[in-house]
């Protein structure tokens, strides 16, 4: 019951931060946005497992980066808030964004549009995963 309220919590304020920012930074959206994602996660996955993984020694900059973001924006500075929330989240989260990079270019059709921007190449090595594979030895030797 609490992991359904927390999820509901979450999402409203993750739709809420949306639009606060789509409206221009408006700032009653914006801090009811923040106030709902701040009690969703803590019911969501629980009290604890929220201290153990803010309070961990390698995120306690980033944690009081968002945390002065979130203040900013509770205190009507919307912009400067969601700016330092933003980079607080890219500090504590930014060691996942290789690993990620790295699933999104696997991906069949995203994988492919990246590689284009990139400009690298790999339009071999993107179409080889869904031709079958070769089975016997090549054609164009004898046996």
């Amino acid at each position: 019951n609490h992991k359904q309220l927390g999820a509901s919590l979450l999402g409203l304020g993750l739709l809420l931060t949306f639009l606060g920012m789509m409206f221009f930074f408006e700032a009653t959206l914006l801090r009811i946005g923040n106030i709902c994602i701040i009690v969703g996660i803590p019911l969501l996955v629980g009290p604890d497992s929220v201290r153990q993984f803010f309070l961990k020694q390698s995120r306690t900059q980033a944690t009081v980066i968002v945390s002065i973001g979130i203040l900013l924006v509770l205190w009507g500075k919307p912009r400067l808030g969601i700016l330092f929330e933003i980079f607080g989240l890219l500090n504590m989260f930014g060691n996942m964004n290789p690993l990620v990079f790295a699933l999104i270019k696997k991906m069949p059709v995203i994988g492919d549009m990246i590689s284009a921007f990139e400009g690298k190449d790999n339009k071999k090595q993107s179409n080889d995963r869904y031709k079958p594979k070769a089975r016997g030895p090549p054609r164009n030797q004898k046996r």
